[in-house]
């Protein structure tokens, strides 16, 4: 969605669909005033930001596949997929930067990551 609300594709001949990342946001608040709140309430926005982020994902999905087609219109740039034998050489090749990662951020979220991702 970036590429073609930052127009890069008027900029650049060739447009690699490799779905190599994800961008998530998260809800913070203090560990104080979630637990000042009643369970109820507790639950009911644990189950409203579950709604959220589902239709999140479905507008996200629904805008790339939006901006992929006025990309594609455009003919400026020709979009390229990957191959299943390219995916998974771009995969073994960036392998050794996992781990670092799973330090970090715990091996539960990245398999959250992994699981989104469909792989």
């Amino acid at each position: 969605s970036n590429v073609y609300s930052k127009k890069f594709f008027e900029v650049q001949d060739y447009i690699t669909v490799s779905n190599h990342s994800y961008l998530g946001y998260m809800v913070v608040v203090s560990a104080k005033f979630w637990n000042s709140l009643p369970d109820d309430i507790r639950n009911e926005l644990t189950a409203i930001m579950a709604e959220a982020t589902e239709a999140n994902r479905r507008f996200a999905a629904e805008a790339d596949k939006a901006d992929r087609a006025k990309i594609e219109a455009a003919g400026k740039a020709k979009v390229v997929e990957l191959t299943p034998d390219e995916l998974a050489q771009w995969r073994k090749a960036v392998a050794g930067v996992e781990p670092q990662f799973e330090k970090q951020i715990g091996t539960d979220l990245l398999a959250e990551i992994h699981k989104l991702l469909g792989h």
